[in-house]
């Protein structure tokens, strides 16, 4: 998919981005974003680009790389991940390089993965599940529209303490006007 925004686009990745994923899945400051705790090998990623980019309800995950429209340099990642085909829903997550953060092309590709997840995956409903002290993302999901449905209390462990984690829900208006 090429969905094209004015600054950016979301494209799926391709072999020769397999250096620049490596470098970021194996960037231990974002890890607590996630749920990774060990590196990812060149070889890993390179059978997930060559093998997992299918049917999204199949692998239950869709990855896109954030590209910047005007060069096409890859500045951050867009993924559908936990995909439930019955229950029409999917988890969201992005990723903004740093030097790229807070110069709006994390709304813009939220967006644009909404757009792909309702429009084109039919999904009823996709969340977030965010730290409680990310000011930033937080706000970028409610201006967005996402509700905060639920908080999961001490659910992630930091190395100083456990922080709470807000689950933030937006329901398709198609199907809930």
């Amino acid at each position: 998919m090429n969905k094209n925004n004015h600054n950016i686009k979301l494209r799926v990745p391709e072999p020769e981005d397999i250096e620049t994923l490596v470098s970021w899945e194996n960037d231990a400051s974002i890890w607590h974003a996630g749920i990774t705790t060990i590196p990812y090998s060149r070889f890993e990623v390179e059978q997930f680009i060559l093998k997992n980019q299918n049917d999204a309800f199949q692998e239950k995950q869709v990855r896109f790389l954030i590209t910047l429209a005007a060069n096409n340099k890859s500045i951050g990642t867009a993924d559908l991940f936990d995909i439930n085909a019955l229950h029409r829903r999917a988890g969201i997550g992005i990723m903004i390089v740093k030097e790229y953060r807070n110069k709006g092309y994390a709304k813009e590709a939220l967006q644009l993965i909404e757009e792909y997840a309702f429009k084109s995956l039919w999904l009823q409903q996709i969340y977030a599940n965010i730290h409680a002290n990310n000011s930033i993302s937080i706000e970028l999901f409610k201006t967005a529209g996402f509700d905060h449905n639920g908080t999961k209390k001490a659910w992630i462990r930091t190395p100083h303490n456990f922080l709470d984690e807000l689950f933030m829900q937006k329901l398709n208006p198609e199907y809930h006007g």
